[in-house]
């Protein structure tokens, strides 16, 4: 009888476990834990004319009616290092991969999202979709037609389910994600398609709310592989912002990294999914 109750007891166990716990806690999917931290410093812009460190990046303060504004987006350079546009004092700055600064490119514009391609900076107007490269001279050239925003499309279709569609699939693979959000006290509130990565692996980011007062909501980043299983995710994503910048995020041969605009600092973290 004992052993009877006792199998039942375990059964039981074993479905409710399996019922209220999310996917990321089942065998083989792994759970990755931050490999380091990059420190920028951050400064205050005050007024026009100010005496400002070169070598820190720019937010301004924000007022009662205006939220702050700093640092709008970075891209990895290939020896690891950083790109970051600053757009109050219109420039690109240059720091490697300890955050140390490396050198500024003024623009005499504002920019906004940035991306390092084929060894040129090309860069998207803050207020507008014209898209320059910086040149060999150092100098601005439009580039007609183009935008740096991939069109990889993520949506939420109602519930905790959602679908997102593979920016690069690999042969034979689908070419949509369906997400999944298992849970009885979260809601999926958003997605966002961070893009592939050579090997065909997908980066997808989930927003969760378990509702109530305040509204808790946390981030989580999935990494599925070109047949599109769960493989590995990513929980501690900071939320801290002081400023939230355009592009917060990066993927690189497998490695995930977050540029978080905190009071006094920019903060660069690093996941190594590989």
């Amino acid at each position: 009888m004992r052993k009877t109750l006792f199998f039942i007891i375990a059964v039981f166990s074993g479905l409710f476990f399996t019922f209220c716990s999310e996917p990321g806690g089942q065998p083989g999917i792994r759970e990755i834990a931050v490999s380091r931290t990059v420190e920028i410093p951050l400064q205050v812009y005050a007024a026009e004319g100010a005496a400002l460190d070169p070598q820190a990046l720019t937010a301004t303060a924000g007022a009662e009616d205006e939220l702050p504004q700093g640092p709008a987006s970075f891209d990895v350079l290939p020896d690891g290092g950083f790109v970051v546009s600053d757009p109050l004092r219109e420039r690109l700055v240059y720091y490697d991969s300890m955050g140390k600064f490396i050198r500024e490119e003024a623009l005499g514009v504002a920019a906004g999202s940035v991306r390092f391609v084929e060894g040129e900076a090309r860069f998207e107007m803050l207020y507008g979709e014209e898209v320059f490269r910086v040149n060999a001279s150092r100098q601005l050239e439009p580039l007609e037609n183009q935008s740096l925003r991939q069109e990889t499309p993520a949506r939420r279709l109602g519930g905790n389910r959602g679908i997102v569609t593979r920016s690069a699939p690999a042969r034979g693979a689908p070419d949509t994600l369906q997400i999944q959000w298992e849970s009885d006290t979260e809601t999926l509130v958003s997605l966002q398609n961070l893009g592939a990565d050579a090997q065909g692996n997908t980066y997808v980011a989930l927003e969760v709310s378990s509702g109530g007062e305040p509204i808790q909501v946390k981030k989580i980043i999935r990494k599925y592989d070109s047949a599109g299983n769960l493989t590995a995710r990513i929980e501690d994503i900071s939320l801290d912002h002081f400023a939230l910048p355009i592009d917060q995020f990066r993927v690189r041969e497998g490695r995930v990294y977050q540029m978080a605009v905190q009071q006094s600092k920019v903060v660069i973290y690093l996941w190594d999914t590989n």
